[in-house]
């Protein structure tokens, strides 16, 4: 996987979190709408939290990768 940047801001736009990730935008639209993804919705727009994303990818990696 790519190297993440630290991020000090905890909740980001899809677009944001999209660029910080290197997830597509749409993969990550779905999954807030899905409620897979942590986030906040801001009238309508979404507002993912991007450390709990971070940490979820890691503890998946780690499953997939035993």
């Amino acid at each position: 996987m790519a190297e993440y940047r630290q991020t000090t801001v905890p909740f980001m736009s899809i677009n944001a979190t999209a660029a910080v990730t290197g997830l597509s935008r749409n993969f990550i639209r779905t999954g807030c709408i899905d409620g897979k993804i942590p986030h906040v919705k801001s009238g309508c727009k979404y507002l993912v939290n991007v450390p709990k994303l971070l940490a979820m990818l890691d503890l998946e990696t780690e499953v997939s990768g035993e």
